[in-house]
């Protein structure tokens, strides 16, 4: 997927010491996630809920909990369904009764989710609530709704494989989408035993010290975002991310007076139209032109196999730049104290 730099085994052994919580076994479970989330049946929870014409299924997240949804999106873009995301404090667009709002909130305390599970009991729209626990399970108990309870033991970005899974298999059982399980046993053997490890600590080593921005097609941004928010939380350092073809209309001029130094990550897929391609090829010889360093990932398989291939070598690449930076990966303690500093939510 890139150019080879250092083996794993290369990569400085004293640098796992800022580790300190073994964040890096999040992502190389990642394939049993999968089946976690996936072999389960929400028949029973959901046996209340009515599919009717012209509903409009409402993923309602924040963070690594709105991610899943964000990727879904990606995943279903051909599906016939209405499927969208709220991530603020209300859903957009006039909700009804007949509407199905998924609250989804790893922590089950997250006040944005919250506030959009005001709105859809005010207007009385279906609700299903996926939480590991928090203020989220206490109302689904209180208003006897259907909750799929998450185990606690992840970082809720790190819960990515286990929510997305669990989505996926929540809208089969629905009979929203059709069964999908022959393309999911597919990746889980796919990516059982796969290594990222390589790319992550190749890419790490051209980051390092400089500022990434992660580009891609329009249907493939959620990646690209899901590397962006990864190299904040994760290596606690600024990335962007923008879509080919929105930057060719405005960012790519920025790179004629660049104050910094950039390291641009391509994320392409077979699925990229020719314009795009070309639009893509383009960009990447204005940036060299411009002396900024490129990588390309190209990925290549089913849409979901692409999905998740880049997003795991975005993972490691973001797990491998917090310990050369000598950070340590699991805790968000400057997001923790924001929380704290809001206050609580009335």
């Amino acid at each position: 997927m890139t150019e080879e730099f250092e083996s794993e085994q290369s990569f400085p052994e004293d640098y796992y010491k800022y580790d300190t919580r073994n964040f890096k076994k999040f992502l190389d479970e990642f394939a049993n996630d999968i089946r976690k989330g996936y072999n389960q049946s929400f028949r029973h929870q959901i046996s209340n809920i009515k599919k009717t014409e012209g509903m409009r299924i409402i993923v309602c997240g924040m963070g690594g909990s709105g991610i899943a949804a964000m990727l879904m999106q990606t995943y279903l873009e051909d599906e016939p369904i209405d499927f969208e995301l709220a991530n603020s404090y209300g859903i957009s667009g006039k909700l009804t009764s007949k509407d199905l709002v998924i609250l989804s909130s790893y922590s089950g305390n997250t006040e944005e989710v919250i506030s959009c599970y005001r709105q859809a009991r005010r207007i009385g729209s279906q609700v299903i609530i996926i939480a590991s626990g928090g203020k989220l399970e206490e109302l689904a108990g209180m208003g006897r709704l259907p909750l799929i309870k998450l185990p606690k033991e992840y970082p809720p970005r790190a819960a990515l494989g286990l929510m997305f899974f669990t989505l996926l298999r929540l809208l089969q059982d629905l009979a929203i989408i059709s069964d999908k399980s022959d393309e999911v046993d597919s990746l889980t053997e796919t990516f059982t035993g796969k290594n990222f490890n390589e790319f992550g600590v190749n890419l790490s080593e051209k980051l390092n010290g400089k500022i990434p921005i992660i580009y891609s097609s329009n249907i493939f941004y959620p990646v690209a975002y899901r590397w962006k928010t990864q190299l904040n939380e994760n290596a606690k350092t600024l990335a962007f991310s923008n879509q080919i073809s929105e930057m060719n209309h405005n960012e790519l001029n920025g790179f004629e007076n660049k104050n910094g130094i950039f390291h641009v990550v391509l994320i392409t897929t077979d699925e990229d139209i020719s314009r795009i391609r070309k639009r893509t090829g383009l960009v990447k010889e204005i940036l060299q032109k411009n002396g900024v360093d490129v990588t390309e990932l190209h990925v290549k398989g089913s849409r979901l196999n692409k999905i998740f291939t880049a997003v795991l070598a975005g993972d490691y690449t973001s797990y491998y730049l917090a310990l050369r930076y000598g950070i340590d990966p699991y805790p968000v303690d400057t997001i923790e104290k924001f929380k704290r500093d809001l206050g609580p939510f009335i």
